[in-house]
């Protein structure tokens, strides 16, 4: 089941605000199915990658749904986000995922 089904679907539950996703390689796919649950309430994730095709389908959430990551394991922006591991600055490793619209809010509670 996608998250879109289960959010969204027939028997529908609130949408999250926040999803925390470290599933071994599994966002290539729990990615795939989340595209109207992030439309809807434009949630941050704490996501971390293990594969390189899992660095590829958070970059593609990235680009589809305008959003902007930072990478907790060394306390910076991912400044590179077409990118993916190896790129030093590319998307790889455990990252917040948050909607452009609220990055200036997540800069100042960083700092």
């Amino acid at each position: 089941m996608t998250l879109d089904e289960f959010f969204l679907g027939t028997q529908p539950h609130p949408c999250p605000h926040f999803i925390k996703m470290d599933i071994e390689g599994g966002g290539v796919f729990a990615l795939r199915g989340c595209d109207r649950v992030v439309a809807k309430t434009r949630p941050l994730f704490l996501i971390e990658s293990h594969t390189p095709d899992e660095d590829g389908a958070i970059r593609d959430l990235i680009r589809r749904h305008d959003y902007a990551a930072y990478r907790v394991d060394n306390n910076q922006w991912v400044t590179a986000p077409d990118e993916v591991h190896p790129h030093p600055q590319g998307v790889w490793g455990t990252m917040l995922l948050c909607p452009s619209e609220l990055r200036t809010g997540l800069v100042a509670a960083l700092a």
